[in-house]
C-alpha cells in the first residue's frame, strides 16, 4: 500500500497543491454566462466520471478484469483528455488563458491524476 510520500517520489507526480493551482487557474477562465464553455466544461466532467469508474475500481478489480477492461479504459482517458483539451482551445479562442493546461503537460499519468484531484473537488463541492 502507498502512502502520498511515495506518490510524490514518482516521476510526473502531481502535488496537491499544484494540482489545486491549476483546478485554481482553470476554473478562473470558465465564463459561466457562456452557454458553450459551460457545455465544454459539462463534458470535462461527465467524462471525467466515466474514466473515474475505471480508475477508482482498477485496485479492486483482479488481473484477468484489469486486462478486459483496459482497452475501454485508456479509451475513456482519452475522452477525458479530449475534452480538457476542447475546453482549453475555446478559452483561447475566447480571449482566455490556457496556462492551466500548459502547466498540467501531456502525461497521461499526470493528467488521470489530475482527474482524480477534480473528482475529489467536484464531489465534496456536492454536499
Amino acid at each position: 500500500m502507498e502512502n502520498y510520500g511515495d506518490y510524490l517520489k514518482k516521476q510526473q507526480s502531481l502535488p496537491f497543491e499544484e494540482a489545486n493551482a491549476i483546478y485554481e487557474k482553470m476554473i478562473s477562465q470558465i465564463d459561466l454566462k457562456n452557454e458553450d464553455m459551460v457545455t465544454l466544461w459539462e463534458n470535462v466532467i461527465r467524462n471525467l466520471y466515466s474514466y473515474y469508474e475505471y480508475r477508482k475500481n482498477w485496485f479492486l478489480w483482479d488481473r484477468e478484469k484489469c486486462m478486459d477492461k483496459d482497452n475501454s479504459r485508456s479509451s475513456s482517458h482519452d475522452t477525458y483528455i479530449n475534452s480538457l483539451n476542447a475546453l482549453s482551445r475555446f478559452i483561447v479562442k475566447q480571449g482566455g488563458s490556457a496556462e492551466w493546461r500548459e502547466r498540467l503537460g501531456d502525461d497521461r499519468r499526470r493528467i488521470g491524476d489530475f482527474g482524480c484531484f477534480m473528482m475529489y473537488i467536484v464531489t465534496i463541492g456536492m454536499r
